[in-house]
Order: structure tokens, then C-alpha cells, then sequence
């Protein structure tokens, strides 16, 4: 979002800032982090653990890195899901397909999604099948 100064009738773009910087931070080399306190906290898809959830996002390309544990007692087949991406208010505004391969019983193995999103719009991820 455009900081804009008003002079006469024109308007003047002097700085970007970040809209909810509260849980975003800027790195060195101008990639994003998101620092929500919400993603820290491990989540659930049916009986799999999703837990280390990282956001970044470089030129608006956001990506969902987390690890996701197979608890189901059983080798599990691959499946496909969705991330569910909500606000602040709770509402959402985005989804990404993700895709995990065979697993075993208590095996962990890495998601890696990806979109074109702005990270400012991300407080909280939900899974669902």
C-alpha cells in the first residue's frame, strides 16, 4: 500500500510501506517473512501433523514450506490437499494445492506450495483434503 502526500490537485508517491508489518519482516535481500504467531502453532489434517510452517515471499511469489508427519497407523498413499490461507479477521483469502507423496507410519517428509500472493494478506494457514 502507497504512502501519498497530497499537493494541489496531484498526488505524490513518497515511500511504500508494509500494510499489517506487525508479523512481516523485510530481509537483507528483500524477501519477506511472516512471523504470525499463528504459524508457529503446529496444525492438523485428519491424523498427519503439519508442524515448522514457514512463509516467505519474494516479488509477491509466496511460498508454504512446513513438515507434515504421518500419525495414521498405516503406510498412507499419496494424496493431494488444499492450504487454506486466512487474514487476521479470519477470513480467506487465498488456497494453494499441495501434494505428498507415499508415506510411512511416523515418517515426516516436507511440503514446499507456492502462489502468487502478497504475504501481508497471511496471519494463519488451515489444511484440508
Amino acid at each position: 500500500m502507497a504512502t501519498r502526500k497530497k499537493e494541489g490537485n496531484d498526488e505524490i508517491n513518497q515511500s511504500e510501506t508494509i500494510k499489517d508489518s506487525e508479523y512481516v519482516t523485510i530481509n537483507e535481500d528483500g524477501s519477506k517473512q511472516n512471523t504470525s504467531s499463528k504459524l508457529q502453532e503446529s496444525k492438523q489434517l485428519g491424523d498427519y501433523s503439519i508442524t515448522d510452517i514457514n512463509v516467505t515471499s519474494n516479488n509477491n511469489n509466496l511460498t508454504v514450506r512446513a513438515n507434515i508427519t504421518n500419525n495414521t497407523g498405516k503406510v498412507a498413499s499419496e494424496f493431494a490437499f488444499k492450504i487454506i490461507v486466512l487474514n487476521k479477521a479470519g477470513e480467506q483469502v487465498g488456497t494453494l494445492g499441495a501434494y505428498v507423496g507415499n508415506m510411512k507410519n511416523g515418517e515426516t517428509k516436507i511440503i514446499n506450495a507456492s502462489t502468487t500472493m502478497d504475504i501481508n494478506e497471511v496471519y494463519d494457514l488451515k489444511f484440508e483434503f
